[in-house]
C-alpha cells in the first residue's frame, strides 16, 4: 500500500506549516472538481469568506463524486492576502496570492486519497489529519472516469453523468442498465437543496432515464423544466444524481412506481417543497 508520507517526505517534517483544504460544493453551488477540471481551481480557491491560510502552505483535496474519496488538487503556497472586501451581504471576504507549487504537480487531479470526512470543517491542521489518510490509488490521466462504483454509492454531479453518458463508460453502461428502481435528484443551489424523485423502469433503465437528463438538462419533468426556464438551461450543473433503491429488471413496473411515491413522501419532494409535480 503506498503510504502518503512516501509520496510527501517533506510534509513529515514540516507538518505545522500545512494547512489542509478539504474542497467542497460551497454554499453558492460552485464544485471545486468543475474548477479543477477547468484548471481554474487556484483562482477558485484563493476566494476565501475567512482568512483560512495562516499558514506557509495549502494542502488541497476536492471531493469526488463518491464519499470519502478525495482528489489531490496541488500543494500551494501562501503568500498573504492581496485583498479584501464586503459582500453585498455584509459578509467580507479575502482573496489570497498563491502560488502552485512544483511537489508531486504530476499527481494533481490523478492521486485518490480516502478520508470520511464527519464534520463540516473544511480547514484542517496537517498534523491532526495526516495519518487518517489512505491513498486508495492513482488514476492513469487526469479526468479519467473511475468504474461504477456500486449503486449505493453514487452521488454525481451533472457534469460527471455528462461525462458518463457522452463516453459511454462500460461499466456505468452495464450497471445503469441492467436493474430497475429509483433515483433523487439534488438541487444544490438552492438553499432549501430542494430534490426531485424519479423512476427508472423503461428499456435500458437508469441509462436511458439519465440519458434524457444529459440530453436536456430536465429530462422532461416540469417541475424541472420550469427550473430552467427561469434559471436557464446551464443551470443544471447545480444538479445531483443519486439512486435511492433498485430492483431486478422482471419487477411489475406498477410497484416501481409505487416505490417512486413513497419516497416522494419521504423526502417531500413534491412542490412546493420540491420539483416533483405530483
Amino acid at each position: 500500500m503506498i503510504k502518503l508520507k512516501n509520496l510527501f517526505p517533506e510534509i513529515v517534517k514540516n507538518m505545522d506549516d500545512y494547512k489542509i483544504h478539504l474542497a467542497q460544493v460551497n454554499p453558492e453551488g460552485n464544485n471545486p472538481y468543475d474548477r479543477l477540471k477547468e484548471n481554474e481551481f487556484e483562482e477558485w480557491q484563493a476566494y476565501q469568506n475567512k482568512e483560512n491560510f495562516k499558514e506557509p502552505y495549502i494542502f488541497s483535496l476536492v471531493q469526488t463524486a463518491i464519499p470519502d474519496e478525495w482528489i489531490f488538487a496541488g500543494i500551494y503556497k501562501s503568500n498573504g492576502i492581496k485583498e479584501s472586501g464586503t459582500k453585498p451581504n455584509g459578509k467580507k471576504y479575502h482573496i489570497y496570492n498563491t502560488e502552485l507549487l512544483k511537489v508531486q504537480e504530476d499527481l494533481i487531479g490523478r492521486l485518490i486519497i480516502k478520508y470520511n470526512k464527519v464534520d463540516r470543517n473544511c480547514y484542517r491542521f496537517m498534523n491532526k489529519l495526516f495519518n487518517d489518510f489512505e491513498v486508495c490509488g492513482i488514476l492513469r490521466e487526469r479526468e479519467e472516469i473511475m468504474d461504477f462504483p456500486g449503486y449505493e454509492k453514487i452521488n454525481i454531479p451533472f457534469f460527471i453523468l455528462c461525462k458518463i453518458i457522452d463516453n459511454k463508460e462500460a461499466s456505468w453502461l452495464s450497471a445503469l442498465s441492467s436493474v430497475k428502481g429509483v433515483y433523487l435528484i439534488v438541487d444544490h443551489q438552492d438553499k432549501q437543496k430542494r430534490m426531485y424523485v424519479g423512476a427508472a423502469y423503461g428499456e435500458d433503465s437508469f441509462w436511458n432515464r439519465w440519458q434524457d437528463y444529459r440530453n436536456t438538462g430536465h429530462g422532461g419533468n416540469e417541475g424541472l423544466k420550469k427550473l430552467l426556464e427561469v434559471m436557464g438551461k446551464d443551470y443544471s450543473s447545480n444538479l445531483w444524481f443519486s439512486i435511492l433503491e433498485i430492483h431486478p429488471k422482471s419487477t411489475n413496473n406498477d410497484y416501481i412506481i409505487q416505490r417512486e411515491s413513497f419516497w416522494k413522501d419521504v423526502l417531500l419532494t413534491r412542490e412546493p417543497k420540491g420539483y416533483n409535480e405530483n
